[in-house]
């Protein structure tokens, strides 16, 4: 398998989103993203993103797949229609597995839903997190996971920035060369009883 990364928007309790939607529109946000994603140190190599069958259907028709970068979805289903080019996978191991032994890929990203994130920030090949946290509670009904493993260190934050009234941060989280996979720490939300989805 290969290395990957986490990309992740969430307001203050970490929502993702709410009826099967980003529930806010930060521009910079979107920049920033497609920066991290797209960016290559090769202009020969493409990077990967891997996300759940929803958040594929979630992406604007306009916008998918994201252009400049290898789309993989995964999902068991048979009757899911997807584009050329577009990679399905049943799992995450399966897609990490896949790409590792692909020539034309130089990162990979994992860009939600829910369920998959919850997956991967255990995965041990996990190294890195993008997340921004938005200023604001937008009453999501899907969230990021509250733990994220203790060995993932912030390598990077912006002071609090505005747009358009809004209040947001970036941080860069890493893994640790010596880890222990067994201690976890809270990023600080309440208890939303909600339950994940992809």
């Amino acid at each position: 398998m290969t290395n990957f990364s986490i990309i992740a928007a969430v307001d203050q309790k970490l929502g993702l989103g709410k009826d099967g939607r980003l529930a806010w529109h930060l521009p910079e946000d979107l920049k920033y993203f497609h920066r991290i994603t797209r960016t290559t140190e090769d202009p020969v190599l493409e990077n990967a993103v891997i996300m759940g069958h929803r958040t594929w259907e979630s992406l604007p028709p306009k916008a998918r797949p994201l252009a400049g970068r290898i789309n993989c979805v995964i999902s068991t289903s048979s009757e899911l229609d997807l584009p050329d080019g577009v990679l399905q996978f049943d799992s995450l191991d399966e897609a990490l597995t896949a790409l590792a032994t692909s020539d034309r890929v130089e990162q990979v990203f994992v860009i939600g839903g829910a369920t998959l994130y919850a997956e991967a920030i255990l995965h041990p090949d996990l190294e890195r997190i993008y997340l921004t946290r938005i200023e604001a509670d937008y009453e999501c009904d899907v969230f990021f996971p509250e733990k994220i493993p203790e060995d993932f260190e912030i390598v990077s934050a912006t002071e609090t920035m505005e747009s358009d009234g809004l209040e947001y941060s970036m941080v860069v989280l890493e893994r640790e060369v010596d880890h222990s996979k067994d201690q976890f720490f809270e990023f600080g939300h309440e208890d939303n009883g909600a339950d994940a989805e992809n």
